[in-house]
């Protein structure tokens, strides 16, 4: 009981600390409030107003595309967008959010001409979009609603049917079946029923509380291991998990000169956080971490799932993998099966299996195999060992 209950201490502190921020995208931005993953890099959905408002009507909206540290227009403003906001592609179409109606493009011929899709009179926050088959969901914010559409033919989508009322729908997300909800009030005063909602049955739909944690939910997406929800939160502006066993929200701090006023609709993309802040014409982007760190994505998860002893099926993995890891993999499964063993093996052994000489220097500067060794080591403490012992190991105790 110790042992788990440092184990927990452990993935509290690091959850709890500040997320490393790799950069702030603010060139070719004008209130942004949504970003969405295309090709390699990232779309992000601009009002480009003068002045802040998510209801105009002056047909200034873009969209842009963040790559490589660049920002070029994908979609220029042509009068059909002025506070665009939730984005989904489907067969290179893309569907957006503006007031009151969903803009379709298509990404791969620009002379077609962008399709209008209008909601009811009187819905004029439509928020963002995700898709479960053919069926696109929209929510709208100030009507309390989600609509849905068939998108069977997305060159010709459906009319928006009612599909469901939920108190203040923003952020949407759907995967197996099931969707999530952020909710924001319309009105900016934060009530009981503006928290974290679930949908486990799309065609029985009934929303149940994920978390009784109140706010002014916007961006949601899945973390990359797929345990987790990021979401965003305007009061108090921040970053926020949310463990989808447990439904407990653990804050997300970031480390900015300039803190986030309004945390948009978020992107989880290739280990790192998209975030838009709207009233500041920003994405910032935020390094993704977690207890015990993947260093080479789904093998992490496969050494970490359920936390089971080290198996012939994370060695494969692993093996399959560049570099040290390979290297790493080369160990036996015997040498390997017990954590202290595994460390000494990296230590002593390293230097034999690197095909650089220990005098070659990596990017950092250090020695080839002093590297190799202290990110064998990570592994063998963090990622391989059984419960009893690994999540001491983890601290580096």
């Amino acid at each position: 009981m110790k042992k788990i209950l440092s184990a927990m201490f452990v993935c509290l502190s690091i959850s709890l600390s500040a997320q490393t921020v790799k950069g702030v995208v603010n060139e070719g931005l004008r209130y942004c409030e949504s970003t969405y993953p295309y090709q390699e890099g990232i779309l992000v959905a601009n009002f480009g107003t003068a002045e802040l408002n998510p209801l105009n009507t002056e047909g200034k909206g873009y969209i842009a595309f963040y790559k490589n540290g660049k920002t070029q227009v994908m979609v220029p403003a042509d009068g059909n967008l002025s506070a665009p906001k939730g984005m989904f592609i489907r067969q290179d179409y893309l569907y957006v959010c503006d007031v009151n109606k969903i803009v379709v493009y298509h990404l791969t011929d620009k002379a077609e001409k962008p399709k209008v899709i209008s909601l009811p009179e009187g819905n004029l926050f439509v928020n963002d979009l995700a898709a479960d088959g053919n069926y696109l969901y929209a929510s709208v914010t100030n009507t309390d609603r989600i609509f849905r559409l068939d998108i069977s033919n997305p060159a010709q989508p459906g009319q928006p049917e009612e599909w469901l009322q939920i108190s203040g729908p923003n952020g949407l997300l759907v995967r197996d079946g099931m969707m999530y909800v952020a909710s924001y009030p319309a009105d900016g005063v934060t009530k009981e029923a503006n928290v974290i909602y679930r949908i486990d049955n799309l065609k029985q739909p009934v929303a149940r509380k994920l978390t009784e944690v109140t706010g002014q939910y916007d961006g949601i997406a899945f973390s990359s291991d797929g345990k987790s929800l990021i979401v965003t939160n305007w009061t108090p502006a921040q970053l926020s998990r949310i463990d989808l066993a447990s439904g407990k929200m653990s804050p997300l701090p970031l480390k900015l000169e300039q803190p986030l006023i309004g945390p948009a609709d978020i992107t989880v993309k290739d280990g790192f956080i998209y975030i838009p802040d709207l009233p500041n014409s920003r994405v910032v982007v935020v390094k993704e971490s977690c207890c015990c760190k993947s260093h080479e994505g789904n093998c992490g998860i496969i050494a970490t799932k359920e936390r089971q002893p080290f198996s012939p099926e994370r060695l494969q993995c692993i093996s399959g993998r560049k570099g040290w890891m390979s290297a790493c993999a080369r160990f036996p499964i015997s040498t390997l099966r017990n954590w202290q063993k595994r460390i000494s093996c990296c230590r002593d052994a390293g230097p034999a299996v690197i095909s650089s000489s220990d005098s070659t220097r990596t990017g950092n500067g250090k020695p080839a195999a002093d590297e190799w060794q202290e990110k064998c080591l990570l592994i063998a403490r963090c990622f391989l060992p059984p419960i009893n012992s690994g999540r001491e190991a983890c601290s580096g105790t």
